[in-house]
C-alpha cells in the first residue's frame, strides 16, 4: 500500500486474508476500500458475499452475489456461494437453481456438484443426494468432505457398511476429521459394534458441526478406574430424550461409587431422585451455565452419553427392565382416576413430532395427518402427549376425521415431567416418534409402539430398542411411503384390538 494505496485488488485480496484469519473488522474495512475504489468487481462483491454470509447476514449476501452476477453472468463461484447462502436460509428449491445453473456453466465444479448434494439430502431425496456426491468424486476424488457428505446419504439410507466404508476413506485421507470420526461411530453402532462405537463417539466433544460442549470443571475425568470410597458427578448432555436413555446406566454407577452426584434438567430432577435415590441429584435448567458451582463436593466426572461405553459393550449389557424410573404414587393414581372419566377402550397415548423444529429433525417424524389409519380404529380412547402448543392440529383431527385426542387445560406435558410419567404410567400403549416421549415411556416400562421413518442408531443393529425392552419399532424401508408404514402399524394395532 505505500506504493499505491489505491489499489482495490489488493484491498480485496488481503480482505480475504484477514477473513480466513477470523479479522472481520479488518476484512470488511479492506473490502469496503475495495468497494469505494471499485464498484464494479464481481470477485469483491462475492468476497463480500462470503462475508455477510459469515455473518448470518444473508440478505446482504445475497445482495452481493447478485451484482456479482449482474456484472458477470458467468461468474460460476458467485451461483455456488449463493447457493451456500440459500441453503442457509431454508430456501433449498432457489438453492438447488443456483447449483444447476453453476454446473450449467461448469459440469465438472466438484463443489457445486457436492452443495447440490448436501440441499438434496435435506430435501430427502437420498438417491439424488448421492449421485451428486458421486460426480463430485469423480472430479475431486479425495475430497474429504465430499467422502463424508456420501457416507451420512448412505447411513440415511440404512447402508451402514458402505456409510463406514467412506468413513474410513475420509479418515485415510485426513485422521483428523472430527466429523468423520464421530458418523463412524454412529455407523458402528447403528450396526451394532458396540465397543468399537462407544470409543469413537467420545469425538462428540471435537466435532465441528453442534460439538457437544463440556462444564469447565477442574476434576479429571472418569476413566473407568475402580470408584470404591471415591466421588463421581454425572453430568447431563444433548436434550432431555438422551438424558433418560443414558440414565439406564447411573444405578450402574451408583452401585460402584463411594458417592454419587447427578446433574440433570430441572425438569426430571425429581424423577431422577425418586428413582435413584442413593445419588444427589442437582437440577439446572438448560441455559443455567452456573450449576457447576452448586454441586457437592466430587472426585471425577463423566459426560452421561459416556457410561454406555464402560456398561453397555455388548447388547447382552443391558438389563431387562419393566421400568427404572419411577413415578409418584399419588399423581400416578390421580391420573387413573382422570383418564377413566374420559372413556373406555385401550387408553392409547400418541405424539407425532418433536418439540424441536427444524428441517433435519422434521424428516424424522409424520404429520397428524397422516396418521388417519390409526386414529380411525374403533374402540381406542386417544390421549395427546404432544409435548408443545398443538391445539391447531387437535382441532384439524377432530374436524376431519371426527377423533378427539384428549388432553387437558391444566396439564403441561412439556415443563411437567412428574404428571407427564404419572399419566403415560396409566396408558396401555404409547405410539410416537423418536422423541422423548418414546424415552419417557420406555424408561417407565410402558409399551411403545416406535414409528422411525429414518435409521436409529439407538436401536444398535437390532430390530428394537435393546435399552427399552418393551418397545417395539416400525421402521420404514428406503423409499417406502411414510404413510404405509404407518397402515402397518394401524394393522398391527387391529389386530391387537381384535384378540
Amino acid at each position: 500500500f505505500r506504493i499505491n494505496p489505491d489499489f482495490a485488488e489488493a484491498h480485496n485480496n488481503l480482505g480475504g486474508v484477514l477473513q480466513i484469519r477470523g479479522d472481520a473488522q479488518g476484512a470488511l474495512d479492506h473490502f469496503t476500500k475495495a468497494l469505494q475504489l471499485k464498484p464494479d468487481y464481481p470477485e469483491l462483491h462475492t468476497n463480500l458475499g462470503n462475508y455477510y454470509r459469515d455473518q448470518k447476514q444473508y440478505d446482504l449476501a445475497g445482495n452481493h452475489y447478485a451484482t456479482a452476477l449482474k456484472q458477470d453472468p458467468n461468474y460460476i463461484a458467485a451461483y455456488n456461494n449463493l447457493g451456500i447462502s440459500l441453503r442457509a436460509q431454508g430456501r433449498l428449491q432457489e438453492a438447488v437453481e443456483q447449483y444447476e445453473q453453476a454446473l450449467k456453466l461448469a459440469p465438472n465444479y466438484a463443489e457445486a456438484h457436492n452443495n447440490l448434494g448436501n440441499v438434496f439430502k435435506d430435501i430427502g431425496m437420498e438417491d439424488k443426494a448421492e449421485a451428486e456426491f458421486n460426480e463430485a468424486l469423480l472430479s475431486k476424488s479425495d475430497d474429504p468432505e465430499t467422502h463424508n457428505n456420501l457416507a451420512n446419504v448412505l447411513y440415511r439410507q440404512g447402508r451402514y457398511c458402505e456409510a463406514l466404508e467412506r468413513q474410513d476413506k475420509v479418515l485415510s485421507i485426513n485422521p483428523d476429521y472430527s466429523d468423520a470420526r464421530h458418523g463412524r461411530s454412529i455407523s458402528l453402532l447403528a450396526l451394532g459394534r458396540l465397543s468399537e462405537g462407544w470409543k469413537d463417539n467420545e469425538w462428540r466433544f471435537k466435532k465441528k458441526k453442534d460439538p457437544i460442549r463440556k462444564p469447565p470443571l477442574t476434576q479429571p475425568a472418569w476413566n473407568g478406574e475402580p470408584l470404591t470410597d471415591r466421588s463421581i458427578l454425572i453430568y447431563a448432555e444433548q436434550g432431555i430424550g438422551d438424558e433418560i436413555l443414558y440414565s439406564s446406566c447411573y444405578q450402574d454407577v451408583v452401585d460402584r461409587a463411594g458417592d454419587c452426584i447427578v446433574q440433570c434438567d430441572l425438569r426430571l430432577k425429581d424423577l431422577l431422585k425418586r428413582s435413584f435415590p442413593e445419588a444427589k441429584v442437582v437440577g439446572a435448567a438448560r441455559d443455567d451455565t452456573q450449576w457447576p458451582s452448586r454441586v457437592p463436593a466430587f472426585d471425577v466426572h463423566i459426560a452421561a452419553g459416556s457410561l454406555p461405553g464402560y456398561f453397555r459393550q455388548e447388547l447382552t449389557d443391558f438389563p431387562e427392565h419393566n421400568g427404572y424410573l419411577k413415578t409418584d404414587p399419588d399423581l400416578e393414581s390421580a391420573w387413573r382416576d382422570r383418564l377413566a372419566e374420559v372413556g373406555g377402550g385401550l387408553k392409547i397415548g400418541v405424539s407425532w413430532r418433536s418439540v424441536i423444529k427444524s428441517e433435519n429433525r422434521e424428516k424424522y417424524f409424520a404429520g397428524i395427518r397422516q396418521w388417519k389409519s390409526v386414529l380411525q380404529l374403533p374402540g381406542i380412547t386417544f390421549i395427546n402427549l404432544q409435548f408443545d402448543e398443538c391445539n391447531l392440529e387437535l382441532e384439524e383431527v377432530q374436524r376431519e376425521f371426527g377423533i378427539k385426542l384428549h388432553s387437558w387445560n391444566d396439564m403441561d406435558l412439556f415443563n411437567n415431567f412428574e404428571e407427564a410419567a404419572a399419566l403415560i404410567s396409566n396408558l396401555d400403549l404409547v405410539i410416537t416418534g423418536p422423541a422423548s416421549t418414546a424415552d419417557l415411556a420406555g424408561a417407565l416400562g410402558r409399551p411403545v409402539w416406535m414409528l422411525a421413518f429414518y435409521p436409529i442408531w439407538k436401536m444398535l443393529g437390532t430390530g428394537g430398542m435393546p435399552w427399552y425392552p418393551n418397545t417395539r419399532v416400525f421402521f420404514r424401508e428406503h423409499n417406502e411411503k411414510r404413510e404405509d408404514t404407518i397402515r402397518t402399524l394401524a394393522a398391527e394395532l387391529e389386530r391387537l384390538i381384535t384378540e
